[in-house]
């Protein structure tokens, strides 16, 4: 028996029939449009107990181990985390995006830590040196070097002493200074690897010095006061709680200044400021923002070695101490007021030509 083959017109006819076989009449989409919108308002929203969970995840697993779970479909199954997973989840996130973020948005320090160990033999010399500063000026040869250089920075004079016996005179007549409650802050060695200190001591107001010590005694003592030498201790009141803000934006902002932004520099300090310096053969007193200018235009190696240390000072006044690597260690005193900086007091170990 043979078959006729259909020829391409009777073909073309069967497959259009089955293409559209399951056509259904086109969706009237105004009208399903219109319904949509006129049950949103009918429609009272469903509210969640625990906000949205954003860590949801769907594991696809076969039919026959889905069907055990409670939210099991047919097809796949929902993995919720619970909501204490959920919040250790979110505090991890939170904490990996705060620690990402804080290191490629914290800038570099502007001062260096500047903390040192203490050695254990500087600490026996301040032992000694405590009974010295106490009165019992036996202790001088115990404490000071033969050729020990003791400068203090007084509002009205520089006084050079220099070996144990004039500096145990001295200590005399400045029983006042407390010593022995004074604080100590150890510095990056010296040059010829002294081991370097910064004193403060609550006596005459707050007394900021800088200590150089080699073969366990005191070389060079260095001390900024901030009275005139026949006036009496002064009452300082404390500094306002706001007082180290204030400090760190005018103390930053000098360095820049220092650093030669001559806008900053001129922001910052006073027009009348006075910047007395104490060099190891001389004495130089700047007055005016010209002449201080004129000193920070010297691009000078400015580099802080230690944290700025507040100090006590007048009501409505800040007055703070630094460090820094000028002349091989700048021992420096500032005074501010009203925001600006009207005096700055520096003993630079090293001789003025």
């Amino acid at each position: 028996m043979t078959t006729t083959l259909p020829d391409d017109r009777s073909l073309d006819q069967a497959l259009h029939r089955w293409m559209h076989d399951d056509d259904v009449p086109p969706v009237d989409r105004p009208r399903q449009i219109a319904t949509i919108l006129q049950r949103v308002d009918e429609t009272r929203p469903r509210r969640r107990l625990w906000p949205l969970n954003p860590f949801v995840r769907r594991a696809m697993h076969r039919a026959g181990g889905a069907e055990d779970h409670p939210r099991s479909t047919r097809r796949g199954v929902v993995v919720v985390l619970t909501p204490v997973r959920s919040i250790a989840a979110v505090a991890a996130l939170v904490a990996a995006a705060a620690l990402v973020f804080s290191v490629a948005q914290t800038p570099a320090p502007l001062r260096p830590a500047g903390v040192v160990a203490p050695s254990p033999a500087d600490e026996a010399l301040f032992d000694r040196a405590g009974a010295l500063w106490s009165g019992d000026v036996t202790a001088v040869i115990d404490v000071y070097a033969a050729d020990a250089v003791r400068t203090l920075l007084w509002q009205d004079k520089v006084e050079r002493l220099r070996g144990p016996d004039a500096i145990a005179g001295q200590l005399q007549r400045l029983a006042v200074i407390d010593e022995p409650t004074l604080r100590r802050t150890r510095l990056p060695n010296g040059r010829a690897g002294e081991h370097r200190y910064v004193t403060v001591s609550p006596g005459l107001g707050g007394v900021a010095c800088v200590v150089w010590i080699e073969d366990e005694r005191i070389t060079r003592h260095d001390c900024i006061l901030p009275v005139a030498s026949v006036d009496p201790p002064p009452s300082f009141a404390p500094l306002a709680p706001d007082a180290e803000v204030r400090r760190e934006a005018i103390s930053t902002l000098n360095e820049r200044g220092w650093r030669g932004d001559v806008t900053a520099l001129e922001q910052v300090a006073s027009a009348d400021i006075v910047h007395k310096v104490a060099y190891d053969n001389t004495d130089v007193t700047h007055v005016g923002i010209d002449k201080y200018r004129s000193v920070a235009s010297l691009d000078l190696p400015l580099e802080s070695q230690m944290p700025s240390i507040d100090l006590p000072a007048p009501q409505g006044e800040l007055r703070w101490a630094d460090f820094s690597s000028i002349g091989g260690g700048t021992l420096c005193v500032f005074w501010a007021a009203d925001e600006q900086i009207v005096r700055h007091d520096c003993i630079v170990p090293t001789r003025s030509y």
